[in-house]
């Protein structure tokens, strides 16, 4: 049996949501032990001046928000090969980091 650890992580909830429902729905039609969990959203607030000379006060707020997620699977080898693909075809937009545990 292999521990595998995936964090997904993107931008877009919906599209991260998108990305985990195909993979939990993919677990449970292979018959693949799994957990999953929703980590809090990071939020990067970035401020910007309109005026660099006179007008201290007129700015402009933007903020990035990064979904993440955790599964852990629990997989045999005979099923490593057909998870191993799904996992790499994934959309551009969406990071993920595998560690794997014997």
């Amino acid at each position: 049996m292999y521990n595998i650890k995936l964090k997904v992580k993107s931008l877009n909830k919906k599209i991260n949501n998108q990305y985990k429902s195909f993979l939990i729905n993919f677990l449970k039609l292979q018959k693949i032990q799994f957990s999953y969990f929703n980590l809090p959203t990071k939020r990067k607030r970035i401020t910007l001046l309109k005026s660099s000379h006179v007008y201290k006060k007129a700015r402009d707020q933007f903020e990035l928000k990064t979904y993440n997620s955790i599964l852990n699977i629990k997989v045999e080898y005979s099923k490593l090969k057909t998870l191993k693909n799904i996992l790499l075809n994934k959309s551009k937009l969406i990071t993920t980091k595998i560690k794997i545990n014997n």
